[in-house]
């Protein structure tokens, strides 16, 4: 099934659900699934070797009481007794874990029959470590790369970051672990984005995702690097423009296109796409376990207020079946720029984070939205 670039756009514009970029690796879209998968993504650990500058959850230190490995072979199997299809390990950077410790847990999730992705910047995927995920049984590998050359990339990630993601891609090609690379877009490298998918291509990537940097963790306190609409817009042309070979997942782009109210028109007339597919996923189809087993709707919205509960402490199958009310009631006919809109159904009134950022509650529409 085949949609336009701008159909795409619309559909995977959650800046957080890591599911498009894992289907797009292997040559798949989220408007092809019959049904929702249950996905979660897993913060192994807040401790990462990098400060990049876009990092929205302001990665860094390990939090206090985060979950041993032991612990963490638990909670897997407590989410495969729930029915999670997709499992997502992100950090922190996850690598940080260690060879072994990271092994049992990608082992422990292939055995639970869930299939498995990770977030890295690549600085510890040396050949031994890539070979012993493979072994272990890795579906995906994302690498994260903010430009498409090390000036670039090393103001937002940090010196060396760069020749260490190309390091990571040659040890994942030599093993054949699929991998995507993912870029945030912002003023700093809005001019690439056609050549960061070129990159990627040349690594030898089978997906690249570009996702438009959000004001939240570090990236609020660095707010210089959101980029402006017109930086935005500028990108997305460039990466029209480009005839990619390998599959392109963005997120954030739905308010930036030229018109996408008759786009969301033409996907609700459409019955080849599942309209609640471009609707936020929090709480509906995925939900984030942080390091230290709180569970939350979306990790944008890692504060008390959104707190569901914690894996270990709580019966999971009690808060899924029964939390996450703030998000699942978040309803367009109920918010007042929403409820006379003529895609309100397929928009859903947007990202809720976003909301929440710029309102103080996610009962209203997304700020990004031009139109009352």
């Amino acid at each position: 099934m085949t949609f336009t670039i701008d159909k795409r756009a619309f559909i995977e514009d959650c800046p957080a659900n890591p599911l498009p970029h894992l289907l797009a690796t292997h040559g798949k879209s989220i408007s092809e699934l019959k049904k929702h998968p249950l996905t979660v993504s897993v913060y192994l650990t807040r401790k990462c070797n990098l400060r990049c500058i876009t990092c929205y959850i302001s990665a860094g230190n390990p939090l206090r009481d985060e979950l041993s490995v032991n612990r963490w072979l638990e909670v897997i199997r407590k989410i495969s007794d729930l029915g999670v299809e997709y499992v997502y390990l992100l950090g922190g950077e996850p690598t940080l874990l260690g060879k072994e410790n990271l092994t049992k847990i990608i082992r422990e999730t292939k055995e639970m029959g869930m299939k498995i992705g990770i977030s890295t910047n690549g600085i510890l995927l040396d050949k031994e470590t890539v070979r012993a995920i493979k072994n272990a049984g890795i579906d995906q590998i994302q690498l994260s790369i903010d430009g498409s050359n090390a000036e670039i990339n090393d103001k937002i990630r940090g010196k060396g970051s760069f020749e260490a993601a190309m390091n990571a891609s040659k040890n994942l090609n030599e093993e054949g672990i699929d991998f995507s690379t993912s870029m945030t877009l912002t003023s700093l490298n809005y001019f690439q984005s056609h050549d960061f998918i070129k990159l990627s291509e040349e690594i030898g990537a089978k997906a690249a995702t570009i996702l438009v940097a959000q004001p939240f963790g570090r990236a609020e306190y660095y707010n210089y690097i959101i980029p402006t609409k017109s930086q935005i817009q500028k990108a997305y042309e460039l990466i029209k423009s480009y005839n990619s070979k390998i599959n392109v997942v963005l997120n954030g782009f739905r308010f930036y296109l030229d018109d996408f109210v008759n786009i969301g028109l033409e996907l609700m007339k459409s019955s080849k796409v599942e309209s609640s597919f471009s609707i936020c996923p929090a709480g509906r189809s995925r939900f984030v376990i942080d390091s230290n087993g709180d569970i939350y709707g979306c990790e944008l919205l890692i504060t008390p207020e959104f707190k569901e509960g914690n894996v270990l402490k709580d019966n999971l199958k009690d808060v899924w079946e029964r939390g996450f009310s703030i998000f699942r009631e978040r309803d367009p006919i109920k918010i007042e720029d929403c409820k006379s809109c003529s895609i309100a159904k397929i928009c859903a009134s947007g990202c809720p984070a976003r909301a929440y950022s710029f309102y103080g509650s996610i009962h209203h529409k997304d700020p990004l939205c031009p139109y009352a």
